[in-house]
């Protein structure tokens, strides 16, 4: 595979479904890491966003946000007193970040299970001065999101999907693949998840 594929295909060509499809697993993770650490000389679409999916649904979160995207092994250092979505903290290039188990944090689900987050990936990602890192059960591909056509959360919870979803951080659901995914307002997020960090840890 070319050193450098993102010079030469552009999300917006008819045929980049097609080269996607044609990758192997680690030409595929190749390219999303190369995307994610992408230098100002190599593009990287305002649209372009992760297919990540979690324990019960999935999620699109966008590349613009990456720093890096961690396969396992991983190292999470507890904190006593963390919310139940925050596995602990880790190590990345000098800085400790906080670890954010997805699935738990927007569905209200039991935390992943300590020596299960192997099975996972973690993306390094920041939002203004805050980093932080997005544990998701996998990584499925990139897709673009122009004119993505957003249907209303809320009606999905009248059929009976998500009851427990964290509403405020998400601003509707869109199909990818024919799947159900939900699309995140970022900023609400970080700021959400900053805010129950520090009033769970300092004054619980």
């Amino acid at each position: 595979m070319d050193k450098h594929p993102l010079i030469t295909f552009s999300t917006e060509s008819s045929s980049y479904a097609g080269f996607l499809e044609q990758l192997s697993n680690e030409e595929f993770w190749n390219l999303a890491t190369q995307r994610a650490r992408s230098a100002p000389s190599i593009s990287v679409s305002a649209n372009e966003s992760l297919l990540c999916a979690l324990g019960q649904g999935y999620c699109l979160l966008s590349l613009k946000l990456m720093g890096e995207i961690l396969t396992p092994p991983y190292y999470f250092s507890l904190l006593p007193m963390a919310p139940t979505w925050m596995p602990g903290v880790s190590a990345w290039r000098g800085e400790i970040i906080a670890v954010v188990d997805m699935d738990a944090y927007l569905f209200s689900s039991p935390p992943v299970s300590p020596g299960k987050h192997e099975e996972g990936m973690l993306l390094v990602t920041h939002n203004n001065d805050l980093k932080l890192g997005l544990f998701v059960s996998s990584v499925e591909t990139i897709v673009g999101t122009d004119g993505e056509q957003l249907i209303p959360l809320q009606l999905k919870q009248m059929a009976g999907h998500y009851p427990d979803v964290r509403t405020h951080v998400v601003k509707g659901i869109t199909q990818v693949h024919e799947k159900d995914v939900l699309v995140l307002d970022i900023a609400r997020m970080f700021v959400d998840i900053e805010q129950n960090m520090r009033t769970t840890t300092f004054y619980e």
